[in-house]
């Protein structure tokens, strides 16, 4: 009793850890902080300090600057108005996670008839970078993740939808989490052809849930239709991009090469191995069939393009959450196998090393973003006395420095308020490096970087950044800086 309670207390304080280091970071990296001028009805390149736009606005700017249906971006819009500040922005997401979280413990009892085991589990899927990162970005993943727990929850809790209040509550969250990003329409498709497929045989209940479980189709599929005239170009270079032999030998190179697979492949293993246990391999059937559609959903999917099934990135996200799901299945029906040839294991060598992994996880993601580092560079420039001078930034990082200026923890800054601080088209004027005396420069703006690499009057600064470059002016290249 007292190891369980030491492995508890040891995975609570790896949570708060890794909540804490996560949520309070200042840094919102260019996706992010982008999204957050969407949801006020702002772009990047609006005047500063403009005022938030109407609620059009904002749908406007999803549809063309967001490619996903708008669910989350109407919520945090909402969310946004009481503050801005990133503590709060993040709290959004993690109100996901932890319902997501709480789900998938529900789904550990319900399966494991046992709360440690099945809190240990639950809280297992944050050592996965991919779900940990993204999960707590003010994006619409943790509310993917949340849905996906939601749809294997009812893989397990097909009862539910016999009810009138039972069906009206399954079918208002699904509807709530289509509206997360499109990909829920694939987990949405493989949980209704699971449904229909395990059900079969009884052909009236089959029906009639059928006929509900396409409602949730409708939120996802009404913005998709507006969305198709607003983004074609990002469709064909993306989506519908199409992958080479040598790109799709890699796909399968990395999603066989990563743990999340051979979780799935425990479960299917594990299930297969029911044989003369009809009982308990129909009460993981529809799971097993949702598991099995899920994948095979992302792969033409992935082959037509951009979109890939990568268990590592965080387009993937949904497989990857099922993929540590799949683990309580797999521990529900091995566990009594355990038992029966070993009496009652003792699971607190487990317990430790799963709790050790979250810990370890937790240190890892301590200092959430690192895609980001223009805080840095910032705060680099202060400490060289630069900011009272002409900087030019280029649009990929300018959407972080307008976010920290504005709203963030340098809001007020006078540099900012004097308009020191420029940035330009995506196609970059030569005429700005006469300009200014420094320079901030993403590594995915090709333009500016090069002008800026070639330009005979600036120097890269020798301290190196994540994702940025930083140039400065040489000395007696500008009025302004002897």
């Amino acid at each position: 009793m007292q190891s369980r309670f030491f492995v508890i207390a040891l995975f609570a304080a790896a949570f708060a850890a890794y909540l804490w280091g996560n949520v309070t970071n200042p840094v919102l990296c260019y996706d992010p902080a982008q999204m957050i001028f969407t949801v006020l009805g702002l772009t990047n390149t609006s005047p500063p300090f403009s005022e938030p736009g109407t609620f059009l606005d904002a749908w406007r700017l999803n549809l063309s600057r967001n490619m996903d249906p708008g669910g989350f971006t109407f919520l945090l819009r909402y969310w946004a108005l009481i503050s801005t500040n990133h503590v709060w922005l993040r709290l959004l997401s993690v109100l996901f996670l932890g319902l997501g979280v709480f789900i998938l413990y529900r789904l550990g009892v319900l399966l494991l008839r046992d709360r440690y085991l099945a809190g240990l589990l639950a809280l297992f899927p944050l050592t996965n970078p991919v779900i940990a990162e993204w999960s707590l970005f003010p994006r619409a993943y943790g509310m993917e993740v949340c849905g996906v727990a939601w749809v294997s929850y009812l893989c397990y809790r097909p009862g539910l939808l016999r009810s009138r209040s039972g069906v009206f509550l399954s079918i208002a969250a699904l509807s709530f989490f289509a509206t997360s990003r499109y990909s829920f329409l694939l987990t949405l498709s493989a949980f209704v052809f699971a449904f229909g497929i395990s059900t079969a045989g009884q052909r009236r209940f089959s029906l009639r849930m059928l006929f509900l479980l396409c409602l949730p189709f409708v939120p996802i599929l009404i913005p998709l239709f507006y969305h198709l005239p607003e983004n074609r170009d990002y469709i064909s270079q993306f989506i519908l991009s199409g992958k080479t032999l040598m790109e799709t030998r890699d796909i399968l190179r990395v999603n066989f090469g990563v743990p999340e697979a051979l979780f799935q492949c425990i479960f299917f293993l594990a299930y297969a191995a029911q044989r003369g246990l009809g009982a308990l391999k129909g009460r993981h059937r529809i799971f097993f069939w949702f598991l099995v559609l899920l994948n095979l959903s992302f792969i033409p999917v992935s082959m037509a393009g951009y979109y890939p099934w990568y268990l590592t990135q965080r387009f993937t996200i949904a497989v990857n959450i099922a993929s540590y799901i799949s683990l309580i299945p797999s521990v529900a029906i091995l566990l009594p196998l355990l038992r029966k040839s070993a009496g009652r294991p003792r699971l607190g060598i487990l317990g430790f090393l799963m709790a050790a992994a979250a810990l370890l996880s937790s240190i890892s993601m301590f200092r959430f973003d690192p895609y980001s580092d223009t805080l840095s560079v910032i705060q680099e420039a202060e400490r060289e006395g630069r900011l009272s001078e002409k900087g030019y930034f280029s649009p990929a990082v300018y959407a972080e420095a307008k976010y920290l200026f504005e709203y963030g923890i340098l809001k007020g800054h006078q540099s900012y308020a004097d308009k020191k601080i420029v940035t330009g088209l995506w196609i970059v004027d030569k005429k700005i490096a006469d300009e200014v005396d420094y320079a901030v420069i993403s590594r995915a703006d090709a333009g500016a970087l090069a002008l800026f690499e070639e330009h005979p009057a600036f120097v890269r600064e020798k301290k190196r950044f994540y994702h940025l470059e930083y140039f400065v002016r040489k000395q007696g290249g500008l009025p302004g800086r002897p």
